[in-house]
């Protein structure tokens, strides 16, 4: 099976939030990536890359930010990266 020229793009956000509002998300900034994938399935079903493939993303942007979650389109779904990670800054 050839697989050519599959294309996989995705957003990515930095966002932070406060104690008292853990759902109430502020984007500070966002990032993008493209995956284009060339190759085919070998012996054994291993993916064998032709030798094309490639990853590409933008350079970090924080252009235009802070801006609330809604405004800036982050979703969140289901466990995050901030329940692994997370800082508290006190003023």
């Amino acid at each position: 099976m050839l697989l050519t020229d599959a294309c996989d793009r995705f957003r990515e956000f930095a966002v932070g939030f406060t104690a008292k509002f853990p759902k109430n998300y502020t984007a500070l900034g966002t990032g993008e990536w493209d995956f284009i994938v060339n190759g085919t399935r070998g012996a054994g079903n291993v993916w064998v890359d032709n030798g094309t493939s490639t990853v590409s993303g933008t350079a970090w942007d924080i252009s235009g930010f802070p801006k609330t979650g809604d405004a800036s389109g982050v979703q969140v779904l289901g466990r995050s990266f901030v329940s692994e990670v997370g800082f508290i800054k006190k003023p």
